[in-house]
C-alpha cells in the first residue's frame, strides 16, 4: 500500500486538477514497485487498433500466363502447377499497414492465413529517417536517364511520417503491436534500422514483444560505402532487431554462410543426448582428423556490400532497397520452404523476391501505388526466369482496401477507437470538402445547385468521398451543366469507376462541355497541414487500344496514352547555374539545363507517348467471379464492384531491358465467350488507367 501524506494527497490532487505535472518526488513514492523500464512520448496510445476493412481484388496473376499466351488458348486447362494446388496465391496490398493489418489479423482472410500455418515471418523496413523526402529516379522511354534525386517527388513517394520522432514513434508502436499479434506463436519479427531511431525502437520492441523474447541485435556492415563526414567516425552499419513471439517456440535454423578463404580445422564430434560438442574426432592412430571448411557458423556481425543496390544488377532506383543477402539470411534462418513470410513496408519488393525464390509463401503491403508496381514487376519478370527453367511458381494477386472505408480513414484525423464515427460522418466530410477547395484554390459557393465551388471561369464539383464517381454521377453533372449553362467544369474525385474514360470526354465534348476529370491526393488529409506539402492534383488519364482479327484470332494493339501531368510547384528560377532539373509541364517529361551564365535550355525526353508506358497488360473476356461478362452494356452495377483484373497477357520496361511491345500475339479466343477485353496501363510514375474494348462476335 502506498504511504501518503494529507499534504501529498493534496498537492497530487491540486496537480492534476490544474494539469500541472507532479513534483520527482512522488514519481518514486507512487511507482515505487514498478520495475519495467517504459518509453513514454506525447501522443503514445496503447489501445490496439480493432477496425476491419474488406479487402478489394485488383489484379490476379496465374501460373500458367504471361508471354506464353500465344502457343495455347485462354481456354485450355491450365498446366499442372503443386505449388497452386494448396489454393495459396501470394498477395500485394496497397494500402495503410495499421489497416491492412488489423484487417489480416481479424477479418475475412485471416482463416485462409490460419490453414497455411499463420505468418511466422515478418520483416520490416521502416522509413526510419523521420523528416527526410525520398524520391524515385525514373527512366524514360528506351533511355535512362540520370537525374536529381528530388525530382518528381510529389508525383511518385515520400516519407509521410515526417512530423517529428514522437509521429514516427507512434506510427511503428501501433503496427508492432499489430503484428505482434498478427504473428503465428511460434514466429519471429525482424526490424531493420540505423542510427537515427535505433534506441527508441529496442525499447518499445522490449515493451511488446517482452525482453525475454529479445535473440539478437544483427549488424548490416556495409564496407564498401563511401566515408563522408570530418568530425565523427562514419557510419558504416545498420541495425536488425530480432525478436521472437515466443522464445521458447520459434523457428530457428542455423545459418552458415561462405568464408573468404577456406579454413582447415579439427572435425568435431556432435553428442546429439546433450545437445553440446564433445571434443575432436581422431583416426584410429589418435590424430586429429581435418577438414576443409568453406562456411561457417554465422554470427550477429553481416559483412554485406551494399553496392547490389547502389550500382548493381539488383537495382531498382528505389531509395530505401536492401540487399536481397540480408533477407536470404533472415528467412532462411526463421522459415522454412511454405511458410508465409510478410512484410508491411513492402518498398521494391526485396522480401518477396527472395521469398519466392527460397520457396515461401509472401503477403508484401506498402501504401504506394509505385511500390506496390515495383514490386509487381519484380515479381512477374522473376516468374518469366522460372518459366524458362520449367520451374513451378504460385499465382499472386494485388488486393487494396475496399473505398470506401479506407477514404473515410483517411478523413477521420482524430482517433477512431475514441469516438463514435457514425455521428461524425457528416461532420468530417464538411471539413474535407473545406480542406480538398482549400488546397485547390477554389471558393466555396452555394448558388450553383450540385456544384459547390468555382476557380476563375470554371466551375467545380466534388464527389461524394466514399465512393467511386461512376456514369450514373457524371449523366448528371453533365445534364445540371447543360440546364443552367456551365460550359467548363474541373472534377475532383479520389476514386473513378472503371472505363470510364475517354468516353465521358467525348459525350461531355458533344454538348459544349469542356471537362477537367482530376484526381485528390490520397495523402491530402494526412500532409495538408504540414508546411511542406503543396499537394497535386492531377487530370486523369486515358489510354487509346484497338483489336485486330485473324480468323479466329484475336490480338490487342495499344495505340495512344494522353497524359495532362504538369508539376507547377518546381520552378527553372531555383536552378543554380551549371545544374538541371527534370520536372513534368502538360503530359511530358522535360529536363531544364541553366548553364554557367544563367541560360535556360529545355529539351524534351518523352518522344513519344508511349515512352508513358511502363506496364500494360490485357484481360481477355472480363470474368467476374468465373463468370464472363455478358451482353454489350456499360461496365457498371454489381459487376464494375466485383470485378478484378486477371493478367492474361502482360509486357513491361525492366532495367535490364528497357524495349516495351505495343502489341500483343495473337491467340485463339471464343467469340461467345469473350465480348470484353480489359486493358490495364500503369505509367513511368505508377499512374493507372484502364478502359474496355468491345470485341465483335
Amino acid at each position: 500500500m502506498i504511504k501518503l501524506s494529507d499534504d501529498d494527497i493534496k498537492a497530487i490532487t491540486y496537480c492534476l486538477r490544474h494539469r500541472i505535472p507532479l513534483p520527482d518526488k512522488y514519481r518514486y513514492i507512487l511507482f515505487e514497485n514498478n520495475k519495467e523500464v517504459e518509453l513514454v512520448w506525447n501522443g503514445k496510445n496503447k489501445k490496439t487498433y480493432k477496425k476491419v476493412f474488406p479487402f478489394q481484388f485488383i489484379e490476379q496473376s496465374d501460373s500458367f500466363l504471361g508471354k506464353d499466351i500465344a502457343k495455347r488458348t485462354l481456354f485450355d486447362d491450365p498446366p499442372k502447377n503443386p505449388l497452386k494446388d494448396d489454393g495459396w496465391a501470394n498477395k500485394l496490398i496497397q494500402g495503410d499497414n495499421k489497416a491492412v493489418i488489423s484487417s489480416l489479423k481479424s477479418g475475412p482472410l485471416r482463416e485462409e492465413i490460419k490453414k497455411h500455418g499463420g505468418i511466422k515471418l515478418i520483416y520490416i523496413d521502416p522509413p526510419f529517417d523521420v523528416g527526410v523526402n525520398f524520391t524515385i529516379g525514373i527512366e524514360i522511354g528506351d533511355e535512362k536517364v540520370k537525374k536529381d534525386p528530388n525530382v518528381l517527388s510529389e508525383l511518385a513517394y515520400s516519407d509521410i511520417w515526417g512530423y517529428g520522432k514522437d509521429s514516427f514513434l507512434n506510427m511503428i508502436y501501433e503496427r508492432l503491436r499489430l503484428m505482434h499479434e498478427l504473428l503465428s506463436e511460434d514466429g519471429s519479427l525482424y526490424l531493420h534500422c540505423d542510427w537515427h531511431i535505433n534506441g527508441h525502437i529496442r525499447e518499445i520492441l522490449d515493451e511488446i514483444f517482452d525482453p525475454g523474447n529479445f535473440i539478437n541485435d544483427i549488424i548490416w556492415y556495409y564496407p564498401d560505402k563511401i566515408p563522408s563526414g570530418i568530425s565523427r567516425l562514419p557510419q558504416n552499419h545498420d541495425d536488425v532487431f530480432f525478436y521472437a513471439k515466443n522464445k521458447a517456440k520459434k523457428q530457428y535454423n542455423t545459418l552458415k554462410i561462405l568464408r573468404d578463404v577456406p579454413r582447415k580445422m579439427a572435425r568435431k564430434v556432435w553428442n546429439a543426448a546433450l545437445k553440446k560438442w564433445r571434443g575432436y574426432e581422431r583416426d584410429d592412430n589418435g590424430n586429429l582428423i581435418y577438414d576443409i571448411c568453406e562456411d561457417k557458423m554465422a554470427d550477429d556481425v553481416w559483412i554485406v556490400p551494399a553496392a547490389p543496390v547502389v550500382r548493381g544488377p539488383e537495382n531498382l532506383n528505389y531509395p530505401t532497397q536492401k540487399p536481397a543477402e540480408i533477407l536470404r539470411r533472415i528467412i532462411e534462418m526463421s522459415s522454412k520452404p511454405g511458410d508465409i513470410v510478410a512484410d508491411f513496408f513492402i518498398g521494391s519488393g526485396t522480401t518477396a523476391a527472395v521469398a519466392e525464390t527460397m520457396g515461401r509463401k509472401w503477403i508484401g503491403n506498402d501504401l504506394g501505388k509505385f511500390a506496390i508496381h515495383v514490386a509487381r514487376k519484380r515479381i512477374l519478370a522473376l516468374h518469366e526466369e522460372f518459366r524458362k527453367e520449367n520451374i513451378p511458381y504460385r499465382p499472386f494477386e494485388i488486393l487494396k482496401l475496399d473505398n470506401r472505408p479506407q477514404t473515410l480513414f483517411f478523413q477521420a484525423n482524430t482517433n477512431p477507437l475514441e469516438q463514435k464515427e457514425e455521428k461524425l460522418i457528416e461532420k468530417r466530410k464538411k471539413r474535407a470538402l473545406s480542406a480538398i477547395l482549400d488546397a485547390y484554390l477554389a471558393e466555396n459557393t452555394s448558388d450553383l445547385g450540385m456544384f459547390q465551388a468555382v476557380k476563375g471561369d470554371r466551375v467545380v464539383y466534388v464527389a461524394d468521398l466514399g465512393t467511386p464517381l461512376t456514369k450514373d454521377i457524371f449523366q448528371k453533372i453533365l445534364k445540371e451543366c447543360v440546364k443552367i449553362g456551365i460550359d467548363k467544369i474541373d472534377v475532383l474525385a479520389f476514386e473513378y469507376g472503371l472505363g470510364l474514360f475517354p468516353k465521358i470526354y467525348d459525350e461531355m465534348t458533344a454538348k459544349g462541355v469542356d471537362l477537367a476529370a482530376k484526381l485528390i491526393p490520397q495523402d491530402l488529409f494526412r500532409k495538408y497541414h504540414h508546411k511542406d506539402y503543396k499537394p497535386y492534383f492531377r487530370e486523369v488519364s486515358f489510354i487509346n487500344a484497338v483489336p485486330h482479327y485473324k480468323k479466329n484470332s484475336l490480338s490487342i494493339e495499344l495505340t495512344d496514352y494522353s497524359c495532362f501531368y504538369s508539376q507547377d510547384n518546381i520552378h527553372p528560377s531555383d536552378l543554380r547555374n551549371n545544374s538541371t532539373l527534370i520536372k513534368v509541364h502538360k503530359g511530358q517529361v522535360v529536363k531544364i539545363t541553366k548553364d554557367a551564365e544563367g541560360r535556360l535550355k529545355t529539351e524534351k525526353l518523352t518522344k513519344s507517348w508511349s515512352d508513358w508506358i511502363d506496364y500494360w497488360a490485357i484481360d481477355i473476356g472480363c470474368k467476374q467471379n468465373g463468370k464472363a461478362l455478358k451482353g454489350n452494356g456499360d461496365f457498371e452495377g454489381s459487376f464494375a464492384q466485383d470485378f478484378f483484373f486477371t493478367n492474361t497477357w502482360h509486357a513491361f520496361r525492366f532495367k535490364q531491358n528497357r524495349k516495351i511491345e505495343l502489341q500483343s500475339p495473337f491467340f485463339n479466343y471464343s467469340p461467345a465467350s469473350v465480348k470484353k477485353v480489359a486493358v490495364k496501363v500503369i505509367d513511368i510514375l505508377g499512374n493507372e488507367s484502364l478502359m474496355f474494348i468491345d470485341i465483335k462476335h
